[in-house]
Formats: C-alpha cells, sequence, structure tokens
C-alpha cells in the first residue's frame, strides 16, 4: 500500500526525517489521474486552477503539450487575500539571503507568467530549487523531445495553517516523445529548510544549531557557480547561473573563491551587501 498524506503523518515525515530528505514517493510512485483526465489531455493542452482561499489558489492542473513547452490557456480569477506565508523573511543561513520565496504551482519553465497570482504559493528556498525544480525539469527534459504530459501539483495545509507543509506533484507522460519514452512520478515535496524550524501554523522560523547544515552556512562552506571571467560567485540554481557563459560548479569551496578574489553576487547574496 502507498503512502498517503494525511493530518496524522505529515508532521512525522517533515520533522523526523534526515533533514536533507526534501520529498517521498506516494503510491509507489505512480500518479493517480483517471481515465477521464486521460482522455481529455489526449484532446488538448488545458490549465486550470482551484478556487482559491486566503492562503492560495489550491490544486493546479495543466496538460502540457511539446510544441512550445509553454501553457496560454488561462482564465481570469480574483487575486487571494492573502498568498500562503506572505512574511518576507531575511535570513543569513539560507543562500539567496531570503527563507520564503514565491514559488510557481506550474513550474516558470511551462508558464509564461512570473506574476500569475493564481500560480504562486510560498514555500522555503530549499523546497523550491532542491525539491520542486528537479521535478519540473523531468518534465522539461521529457517535452524537449517532444510528448504531452499530465501535471498536476497540490498543497497540503494542516488545518488553518498559514504555511503548507508541501505539495503533492504528479506527472504522466500520455503521448510518448520522440525516443518512446515515459515519464511518470507521484510525490510528496516538503516545504522545509535544513538548519530551519518552521511553525507552519504562523509561518515564524528559528534557526536550528543543532543541524551541520546551519555549521555550514556559518563557515562559509558551500557550493557555489564561479563564473571565470567576472570573478563572481553565484549561487546553484539561481536564475544568474543560466546567464553566465563562463561559469563552472564547485563543491563546497565558496570560502576559497571569495578569499582568492571572488565577489559574491548581490542578486544571489543580498545578505553579505548589508
Amino acid at each position: 500500500m502507498g503512502i498517503k498524506i494525511n493530518d496524522e503523518n505529515v508532521g512525522y515525515f517533515s520533522i523526523y526525517r534526515d533533514p536533507e530528505d526534501i520529498y517521498i514517493e506516494l503510491n509507489k510512485n505512480r500518479p493517480s489521474f483517471t481515465d477521464g483526465e486521460i482522455e481529455r489531455g489526449l484532446e488538448r493542452p488545458f490549465e486550470e486552477y482551484s478556487e482559491a482561499d486566503q492562503r492560495c489558489f489550491g490544486v493546479a492542473f495543466a496538460c502540457i503539450d511539446n510544441k512550445n513547452n509553454t501553457i496560454t490557456n488561462r482564465r481570469k480569477s480574483k487575486k487571494p487575500i492573502m498568498l500562503s506565508g506572505r512574511r518576507i523573511e531575511k535570513s543569513k543561513y539560507v543562500e539567496g539571503g531570503y527563507l520564503y520565496n514565491r514559488c510557481h504551482l506550474i513550474g516558470c519553465q511551462f508558464h509564461p507568467s512570473k506574476t500569475n497570482n493564481e500560480n504562486l504559493i510560498i514555500g522555503t528556498r530549499y523546497f523550491n530549487i532542491k525539491g520542486m525544480l528537479p521535478f519540473e525539469n523531468k518534465v522539461k527534459d521529457y517535452l524537449d523531445k517532444g510528448g504531452r504530459v499530465l501535471y498536476r501539483v497540490k498543497p497540503y495545509f494542516k488545518g488553518d495553517n498559514i504555511l503548507s507543509h508541501g505539495v503533492q506533484m504528479e506527472a504522466l507522460s500520455i503521448i510518448a516523445n520522440k525516443e518512446n519514452e515515459e515519464l511518470h512520478y507521484n510525490v510528496f515535496v516538503y516545504n522545509k529548510q535544513p538548519g530551519i524550524t518552521i511553525d507552519y501554523e504562523s509561518g515564524k522560523s528559528c534557526v536550528d544549531e543543532s543541524w551541520s547544515e546551519l555549521e555550514n552556512r556559518l563557515n562559509n562552506i558551500y557550493d557555489c557557480v564561479f563564473n571565470i571571467k567576472t570573478k563572481k560567485i553565484h549561487m546553484p540554481g539561481s536564475a544568474c547561473e543560466g546567464k553566465n557563459e563562463y561559469k563552472n560548479f564547485y563543491p563546497g569551496v565558496g570560502k576559497i573563491l571569495f578569499a582568492h578574489g571572488g565577489i559574491y553576487c548581490k542578486n544571489c547574496y543580498p545578505q553579505m551587501f548589508e
């Protein structure tokens, strides 16, 4: 029997698993799309959202075509009263300088609007970059070779908590790509940050000094992307990384590069310029 997320176990999986573990597989990694949803996706690409409450718009469901890799079928909807966990909290222990990010339910690789409020939820930096992004990239890599994919992201809120414990992400290829590959997954990605303890009811957080991740941050031992031409140090997975032609990935040597003339990027590491 596959794991199901509910009020009783969501806290257990979020707190007591290894701090670096960011997701678990649900239903043996098999998505739960119905025959009717698959038939609908075979007809044409689409995009839809559930009704909003004060925290976010809830479930985002789409069928993404291989022709342009972006969703163009949008509907008008009113802005939610309050995006989930809207507090903008600076933290010197988090790469990028901010604990919370505005995260896209339908990844921005597939969605043309970065400001579409119906597609946003608040999550930690770790949740966004290490949790959701790798699964979004699996879909993008598949679509780059052709095909069509059903894609659904469902935030999970425990009770009236302001901050989501995480999201369930499902994907299923319904038209094969040029290499006749298959794609499917069903995972729950936790909205967490190593080294930080989060109160999901209020969105407040505090540093957990017992985690080795924090020790790495205090010592400035971290992975980085270094531009050998400009000497700038960028954060892995950041928007700056994709714009840099003369870059290389350096694991765990950010401090060393800085000591030898490296310059921190203001966009990636704003806390260094406070």
